[in-house]
């Protein structure tokens, strides 16, 4: 006897109807185009060191656009810096990340350079401090500055000293919240 066999076969699919839709790519030049006008307001919505007291400054930078965790870091931390020390009119954050290209200066070492420079000039160098907290992955001695479709370089201890050094800000905090960050301590630039 001959036995018959039935294959059933089907094909699966993803129903687009149940899908939540794909967000347009960012468009890469106009962001770049919207960068000094971004750095420019924030610069603008910091307050002026106040000469009766040693003042705080916070710059929060997230470099990695990939994973959600880095904005989140960075915006976590200056609301706590704000809260506990008093910063808020005194803080910044720097973000890559697609969801804030339209409002805030993307996380790449040409911003943090204006923006150090900036708060720089806006703070008392010899009195007040600096916490600048930059979350992103790692590798020994580089930050890397991802954001998909903008090719950014890495973030060396040798760069992160330059930008430090040229904004002539003297006491500053700095945590690096990243694998190998402690690759940055152990280093012949004594400015980071």
């Amino acid at each position: 006897s001959m036995a018959e066999i039935y294959v059933q076969s089907q094909i699966y699919t993803r129903d687009a109807r149940n899908q939540p839709p794909q967000p347009a790519p960012v468009d890469v030049e106009a962001t770049w185009d919207r960068q000094p006008g971004l750095v420019a307001r924030l610069l603008d919505e910091i307050a002026p060191s106040r000469p009766d007291r040693a003042e705080i400054y916070f710059v929060g930078v997230a470099t990695y656009a990939g994973q959600d965790v880095f904005k989140r870091e960075a915006t976590s931390a200056r609301a706590i810096v704000d809260e506990r020390f008093g910063t808020r009119g005194r803080s910044a954050v720097l973000i890559n990340h697609r969801d804030t290209v339209d409002g805030v200066p993307l996380a790449n070492a040409t911003n943090l350079e204006k923006v150090l420079a900036g708060i720089g000039q806006k703070m008392d160098r010899e009195k007040d401090v600096l916490v600048l907290f930059v979350t992103s992955h790692g590798a020994k001695g580089e930050l890397s500055v991802s954001f998909s479709r903008f090719g950014f370089n890495g973030l060396t201890t040798e760069r992160l000293a330059g930008l430090l050094e040229r904004s002539g800000i003297k006491n500053r905090v700095i945590i690096l919240s990243a694998c190998h960050s402690g690759s940055f301590i152990h280093t012949s630039e004594p400015n980071v």
